[in-house]
């Protein structure tokens, strides 16, 4: 059996290098024509999957690709390039960085990791600050909404995949040797600290006014300012409805050679709908993520309770779906709750 496993291994490190070339190749496929602004949903679904794929591996297979990653961490840099040849959309990037960050769960250095996560998290910390930190909005280009809207997007996306994808070493031992343990329970249990926890939690101030922001549009006086064509704009999505109603996958033609063309409502209500959801699945996932990095920030629930949970008469009067995050006192966890 032990020779069955190793003869396995082999042939997969064998046919790596040929599988990673076929995944990123299909990454940058681009019929002729198309561009990242009229991309069909076929081309969408093909690069999304490729993508996909690389986390997928990373996840199952992370001493797999080990060995090289160095070669695929220049590779996701250099097709990650705005000027690069990939022409990659935020959730592609994301996604590539996601499987990397999957990886170096594997690293067995605390240190080593938690300096590759803040590498990776560099960029979507200034973007996010710079956003932050902006004036506050006045008569300003389309073209400059579009790009800090995309912005915003890449940086909560990245954040909620290091938050989701980083971790400790299961094995005690391991954790231990790597400088993972920071104490030990009453039990004899050690206590692990997340390496992503340093990069993270120093955000977290701002994605929990983003919240804010999401909740307070759901309020009388937030809802008179919005303008008549986007007054839809918090609805559910016709998408959402087609899954509710079954009718996803029924039609006889699915349009994947169809460019599709959004209405400006529909791109706000899809940039909206992801964004929020975004946020609050990273809620959801802080607390197993990063324990005890969590739970000591000071006046953490109250923090929640400001922002979260703040505005909830005016979201469940409003729609007839919310995402909730509930504070699990007996588990010390935090809870991802969807009303429909």
């Amino acid at each position: 059996m032990h020779l069955l496993v190793n003869s396995v291994a082999a042939s997969g490190a064998a046919l790596l290098p040929q599988v990673l070339e076929k995944i990123f190749a299909t990454l940058v496929y681009t019929p002729e024509g198309q561009s990242i602004n009229n991309r069909s949903r076929a081309v969408k679904n093909v690069r999304r999957h490729a993508a996909s794929l690389m986390v997928k591996i990373g996840n199952k297979y992370p001493l797999l690709l080990l060995p090289v990653f160095d070669q695929i961490r220049a590779t996701v840099e250099n097709l990650s390039r705005p000027d690069g040849p990939a022409h990659l959309s935020c959730l592609e990037k994301v996604t590539l960085q996601e499987a990397l960050l999957l990886i170096s769960n594997h690293f067995g250095d605390y240190d080593l990791q938690s300096n590759f996560v803040g590498e990776v998290l560099r960029e979507a910390n200034t973007q996010f600050l710079d956003v932050v930190n902006a004036a506050p909005y006045q008569a300003i280009p389309k073209i400059y909404v579009d790009i800090t809207g995309s912005n915003i997007v890449f940086c909560v996306n990245l954040l909620l995949g290091a938050v989701k994808r980083c971790a400790w070493p299961d094995d005690p031992e391991r954790a231990t040797r790597g400088g993972f343990v920071v104490s030990l329970t009453e039990s004899g249990n050690p206590v692990c600290r997340n390496p992503a926890a340093p990069h993270v939690v120093p955000l977290l101030p701002h994605i929990l006014s983003l919240i804010k922001i999401f909740n307070e549009l759901f309020t009388p006086e937030a809802q008179s300012l919005i303008h008549d064509s986007y007054k839809g704009c918090l609805a559910m999505q016709e998408t959402e409805k087609s899954n509710l109603l079954g009718l996803i996958g029924h039609s006889v033609s699915d349009g994947g050679d169809t460019q599709v063309v959004q209405s400006p409502l529909e791109r706000m209500q899809q940039f909206l709908t992801g964004l929020h959801e975004s946020c609050y699945h990273m809620m959801g996932s802080l607390g197993p993520s990063l324990g005890r990095d969590l739970y000591n920030i000071p006046n953490l629930g109250l923090a929640i309770t400001n922002s979260v949970l703040s505005c909830l008469h005016s979201i469940l009067s409003n729609i007839p779906m919310s995402d909730i995050i509930i504070i699990d006192n007996t588990e010390h966890k935090l809870v991802y709750v969807r009303y429909r």
